[in-house]
């Protein structure tokens, strides 16, 4: 009766914790946008996912805007705005709204998996509610949940790959290497960014031939190549159109790079990551993962310390039934027995008791990473030191977001350290560690729950002003002529197929295109100048000269309207938006 009631509150304060997740970031899931640049006016990469829809239907294509960018969350959100729309063609705001529900879903779901894994492998309710806890208590994973961008789909795939590899290792069963591949497969076709999933289950193989997971040769032949096969399907699946494009695909991985304004070597980018996880982690939890990854080591040091002293003394007694074997020897010697016969069977017995002690010394060591929790936290410290290699290879920018498919191994080391380190105390202890804990995991939740409600409120911040965009922007259609030469900042409401000749100002080339057409208006809002937050930053060469020549041209334009060039046609002070027109 009582495991009984115990299981019903678990399983109540489960789904407490995914009431309050939800209803935290539920709001965000009806933010009615109705095309791409609507929704860039919440990110620019939210307007970027549009526009895939846009092209899609236009050109009837699978191709994306992004030659390297993988389809699965593109495809998925387009197949339910399908469904929300009853057919096609779809319109934007049932393929946002359908975006936002595929991420809320993956989401959800990627916290029940880790509720059943803590659950499973902790063999304590309390802990794994403690683990999802953290786990839907990340800013990142907050805000995430409800935007129009593939990350929570990918930490979802991250999270069945680490699972799949742990118990992959423990067991060798083919289904349990198909589940890691799948992971994997789903994940790249997700989003590039996790592409050294590819060499870090070469990495995880490679350990279960160490574990003797797999001892036939044939089976370890047979098992790479339906891994290989199961790979292929699941990533054709996900992405078909970059499946059979291949060439392209990677070709476009090796031209794309992030945007940058200079380079990095690998001591800042080593800084980049441990403030990117103090950001994400926050102070108390990155504090908690440097503890969680000292106790989770020195429980396994400790563990495979002990195993060894164990193997180790199998030998004494072994030592000591050889010795009997050789008095037994020499008694048989005084019988009148061959003497160099009962030499030769004391050295075979011997040479038989070294190999058994080999093979219990590899039973030990098979026994202690057997154990599902010590397997899990080398899966995660692993992926945690190789599936950073693609943003210190491939990306030029510092982006938080860049590094939150090794953020979730992060917290899953901090928790399996705290675990081990609590399961060692004394009862008498764990009664006034236990409300020093809740305080502090409350404490390292608030900032991350404040930060993920701050933005939140910007975003609908920013759709409440929507209306005035939009009569905004209906009143430039009657003042501007669709065919005239207009350039315009970011945060203006203007879409590109009513002014065919419009330009979106960028400073490192706009200054040109001023000077070699007959630029007629302006359309400029305040926060949207681009480049005035980069000075200072540029690089030495063409590229930053260009840049900040177009920053100070847009000051001069706020001066004096760059020497009188330009005239203020109409200023909108609640949009800070103002209107210039080229002098006469």
């Amino acid at each position: 009766m009582e495991i009984c009631e115990k299981s019903i509150l678990r399983y109540v304060t489960l789904i407490l914790l995914l009431l309050a997740f939800n209803a935290h970031v539920l709001p965000n899931l009806h933010l009615g946008v109705e095309n791409a640049v609507e929704a860039g006016f919440l990110w620019t990469d939210e307007g970027r996912q549009i526009r895939n829809l846009e092209q899609m239907q236009a050109q009837q294509t699978l191709k994306l805007n992004q030659v390297a960018y993988t389809a699965l969350y593109v495809n998925l959100s387009y197949g339910l705005g399908w469904i929300l729309e009853g057919g096609t063609p779809i319109s934007a705001k049932s393929f946002a709204y359908g975006s936002r529900l595929v991420s809320l879903v993956a989401m959800n779901a990627f916290l029940l998996l880790c509720f059943g894994v803590a659950w499973r492998w902790f063999r304590s309710g309390p802990w794994a509610i403690v683990a999802t806890i953290l786990m839907a208590g990340q800013s990142l994973n907050l805000q995430f949940a409800t935007k129009i961008h593939p990350e929570a789909l990918m930490v979802l795939w991250v999270m069945v790959t680490l699972w799949g590899a742990t118990v992959f290792l423990g067991s060798g069963k083919l289904w349990h290497l198909w589940v890691m591949v799948l992971g994997s497969a789903l994940a790249v076709g997700t989003k590039p960014i996790v592409l050294f999933l590819l060499p870090w289950q070469l990495l995880v193989f490679g350990a279960a031939l160490w574990l003797h997971r797999i001892r036939s040769f044939p089976v370890i032949w047979g098992m790479a190549l339906s891994a290989l096969l199961v790979f292929a399907l699941g990533f054709t699946a996900a992405s078909p159109y970059q499946a059979f494009h291949l060439l392209d695909w990677i070709q476009g991985l090796l031209s794309e790079n992030a945007y940058s304004v200079g380079k990095y070597d690998l001591s800042s980018w080593y800084w980049f990551k441990i403030i990117t996880d103090v950001r994400f982690l926050g102070p108390l939890f990155s504090a908690g993962l440097i503890f969680g990854l000292i106790a989770g080591t020195h429980h396994l040091y400790r563990s495979w310390k002990s195993i060894t002293f164990q193997s180790a003394g199998v030998q004494p007694a072994n030592l000591q039934s050889v010795d009997a074997q050789s008095v037994d020897a020499q008694s048989v010697d005084a019988q009148s027995v061959d003497a160099q016969s009962v030499d030769a069977q004391s050295v075979d017995a011997q040479s038989v008791d070294a190999q058994s002690t080999s093979s219990q010394m590899s039973d030990s060591r098979s026994e202690f990473l057997r154990k599902p929790l010590n397997l899990f936290f080398c899966v995660n410290v692993s992926w945690v030191v190789m599936g950073s290699g693609y943003i210190l290879l491939k990306s030029h920018s510092f982006i938080h977001r860049y590094l939150m498919h090794v953020h979730v191994a992060c917290l899953w080391i901090l928790v399996l350290g705290m675990y081990w380190w609590w399961e060692k105390r004394s009862t008498r202890h764990k009664k006034w560690i236990l409300p020093i804990g809740i305080v502090l995991l409350w404490g390292g939740i608030q900032p991350q729950w404040r930060e993920s409600l701050r933005d939140l409120e910007r975003r609908q911040k920013i759709m409440s002003q929507m209306p005035a965009h939009r009569a905004f922007y209906q009143e430039l259609r009657q003042m501007i002529p669709s065919d005239a030469k207009l350039l315009y900042t970011r945060q203006v409401y203007l879409l590109p197929q009513d002014f065919p000749n419009a330009l979106r100002a960028i400073p490192s080339h706009n200054l040109r295109f001023l000077e070699e057409a007959d630029i007629e208006y302006l359309v400029v809002n305040r926060k949207g100048r681009p480049g005035l937050k980069m000075e200072g930053k540029l690089p030495n060469n063409e590229w930053g000269r260009n840049v900040e020549a177009g920053i100070q041209f847009w000051k001069d334009l706020e001066a004096d309207q760059v020497n009188g060039a330009f005239k203020i046609l109409k200023t909108y002070p609640h949009l800070k938006i103002t209107l210039y027109q080229k002098s006469r």
